[in-house]
């Protein structure tokens, strides 16, 4: 489909982009060949990575459109972000030769933030931060010259005129194509902040329940029999754990386990 003539799109051809999609398959691969017993079970693994392999697969796949110029406004299509030029105040280069940086500053830097989910907000702060703007793409890896896009974004909000009266009230809604494209992006990111917290439960929560409860059943156990004696302060063994705590402020700590009796013969 040609896109208006008042439309321009700007392709972002990073490899960069491709980072997420490619780190889970590997570091799913690494927890099954390696067999790693401190990453929780598979069972959680597999779930968690598939939904954050989809969604860092659409990530990139929407980060390599790039930026879109319209009538009104500039759209970055990783987040679907849409700034308006009423509150576009720049489209500049910033950084030194070889690290230049595309950057779109803004007066208002909420709209931005309220504009993409949550999740997302973190690489705007961290732009806002390092480059004072929420948009800032590696100018050398834009499909157009930075100079040409930067003359496009001038030429635009220029020309832009604030909607009012029917026309307004007609224009204030966002297309149903960009509507699509932005509720797509905003609801792929509930799944993937769900697979994230399944790997945290399967990595962290799994592997320190199974300690808790063995120590709650060790020291609820009625011991019959000496194990062995652990001496903190003599430096004898090394303990962990409960034990430890309990050895910290006893100094020594002798464990038990018990043992069934034995059959009592007629």
């Amino acid at each position: 489909m040609t896109p208006p003539p008042d439309e321009q799109r700007i392709a972002y051809r990073s490899h960069a982009v491709w980072f997420w999609p490619v780190f889970w398959p590997v570091a799913i691969a690494l927890r099954w060949f390696l067999g790693w017993d401190a990453g929780g079970p598979m069972v959680l693994w597999i779930p968690g990575v598939a939904l954050l392999e989809v969604n860092a697969v659409l990530t990139a796949l929407r980060a390599r459109r790039g930026l879109t110029l319209t009538a009104y406004g500039i759209t970055w299509h990783k987040y679907e972000m849409r700034l308006t030029w009423s509150n576009v105040t720049a489209v500049e280069q910033s950084g030194s030769r070889g690290a230049t940086r595309l950057v779109v500053r803004v007066g208002e830097s909420g709209q931005a933030l309220e504009d993409v989910p949550v999740p997302a907000r973190l690489e705007v702060r961290a732009n806002l931060w390092r480059f004072g703007a929420p948009i800032a793409l590696r100018a050398g890896r834009l499909a157009r010259p930075a100079a040409e896009v930067i003359e496009i974004a001038d030429r635009l909000r220029r020309e832009y005129a604030p909607p009012a009266g029917l026309k307004g009230f007609m224009t204030r809604d966002t297309p149903p194509a960009a509507e699509r494209a932005r509720r797509s992006a905003r609801w792929w990111i509930r799944p993937a902040s769900t697979g994230l917290g399944l790997v945290l439960f399967g990595t962290v929560i799994v592997n320190i329940a199974p300690s808790k409860l063995h120590a709650r059943r060790l020291l609820g156990t009625r011991f019959t029999e000496p194990l062995q004696d652990f001496d903190v302060r003599r430096g004898r063994v090394p303990v962990t754990g409960t034990v430890r705590e309990l050895a910290r402020s006893c100094g020594s700590v002798k464990v038990y386990y018990s043992r069934p009796a034995p059959p009592v013969s007629a």
